[in-house]
């Protein structure tokens, strides 16, 4: 039956479900945003993608402790090779960091063209592509890691979320729900429309 035909009471009460219905999306966005920030990955993958954090000239706080996790998850045996990504020059200081821990050369692959998750994941696929590889484990922030997680399920990467548990960001309760509110609002920023690099 046509909503114009239902009784005026009717409409009102669909009318105001839906509207509760819109207003309860970003909490639970936020509720799977935190329940995804402990992931750790529970089987072997090809590769590790450490997902950018900035640093002017050098490596930030939040980017190193990406790195250290992805390390020890490489010292682990979960993946053999390592992919730091974001824009040139930081993506450079990251090789250096990985290189100056003992990661061999031949196991890091770095893209320094992105400036976004989305681009990092784009372009680590390209990488992916380009060796053969299939599944990685993402290493980001704990609060990064449900969307990182879904826009590599949309690129098609089979990933699991790893949480680095340095991350400065997660040690800080305020910081946290900072981070983890703008996560939501970038869900729909991304839902609604995110240009696709070049």
């Amino acid at each position: 039956m046509s909503a114009l035909l239902l009784h005026p009471r009717t409409r009102a009460r669909l009318a105001m479900l839906l509207l509760l219905g819109l207003a309860l999306v970003p909490g639970w966005l936020y509720l799977q945003v935190r329940r995804h920030a402990h992931d750790q990955p529970a089987r072997p993958a090809d590769l590790i993608i450490v997902l950018g954090a900035g640093g002017a000239g050098g490596v930030s706080a939040a980017y190193a402790a990406r790195l250290d996790h992805a390390i020890d998850l490489y010292r682990r045996g979960l993946a053999s090779a390592i992919i730091v990504t974001e824009r040139a020059p930081v993506a450079q200081h990251a090789r250096d960091y990985l290189l100056a821990a003992g990661v061999p050369a031949e196991d890091i692959a770095f893209e320094d063209r992105s400036t976004t998750t989305w681009e990092n994941l784009w372009y680590a696929r390209k990488v992916m592509r380009q060796r053969g590889w299939r599944s990685a484990i993402i290493a980001s922030c704990g609060f990064h890691l449900y969307r990182a997680l879904h826009m590599a399920g949309e690129l098609g990467i089979e990933a699991q979320g790893a949480a680095a548990p340095g991350s400065p960001i997660e040690a800080s309760p305020r910081r946290t729900a900072h981070w983890s509110r703008l996560e939501v609002r970038k869900l729909y920023s991304h839902a609604a429309w995110e240009p696709t690099p070049r």
